[in-house]
């Protein structure tokens, strides 16, 4: 398969072809990063992103990889629009994927079994740094250095938000009234259990 650097390359010599294909590889991460958290604006916040990176797309220095490059333009397309609208809005949670029947969730992530939806919501109640630390990480596959790249941080910080999200979600689930047997199953395998919630391909 044609690696990330080389539809660049390709779509910077003027091959338009090649910058579909790399946009169209991204987009499906593009959109779940947003889909997490603003879902009512995903679409417009993922083309915007797209947008940003078409008009950017020379200035990448390559001392990281597209993917963090890309994922670092989406973040701060999302801080932006954080500081343009109010917290309410801006944040939604995860609370309709807590009923019994949920399977996929609006903000596309597959939640099949009660444990998966009880991380949904437990990730919810993260803050926004500890939530694309986590999601990032787990769901999206990227290394420390990456998600360094994308935060704008230390490796040493990111791996310190990815321990504080863990110890806060663990906390969340010990409070919570539940059955002997998920709260067990739960507090066992935290990690397995949030990699198992699965982002959805696209449409």
């Amino acid at each position: 398969m044609t690696s990330d650097l080389e539809l660049l390359d390709a779509w910077i010599a003027g091959v338009s072809a090649a910058g579909d294909a790399l946009m169209a590889r991204h987009l499906p991460a593009v959109r779940r990063f947003f889909d997490s958290k603003v879902p009512h604006l995903a679409e417009d916040l993922a083309q915007r992103t797209l947008l940003a990176c078409v008009q950017a797309r020379e200035r990448f220095r390559r001392d990281s990889t597209f993917r963090a490059y890309l994922f670092g333009i989406a973040r701060r397309q999302l801080l932006l629009h954080l500081r343009e609208g109010t917290r309410a809005d801006a944040l939604q949670s995860f609370a309709t994927a807590a009923g019994p029947d949920t399977v996929a969730t609006p903000t596309g992530l597959i939640a099949a079994r009660e444990e998966q939806r009880l991380i949904l919501r437990a990730f919810a109640d993260l803050s926004e740094e500890q939530q694309t630390a986590v999601q990032l990480f787990y769901w999206e596959e990227m290394s420390v250095a990456e998600i360094a790249e994308v935060l704008e941080i230390s490796v040493t910080a990111v791996t310190s938000r990815l321990n504080r999200a863990r110890d806060s979600m663990r906390r969340w689930v010990e409070a919570l009234e539940l059955r002997p047997a998920t709260r067990a199953a739960l507090l066992a395998d935290l990690e397995g259990w949030t990699k198992s919630v699965v982002p959805r391909g696209p449409a």
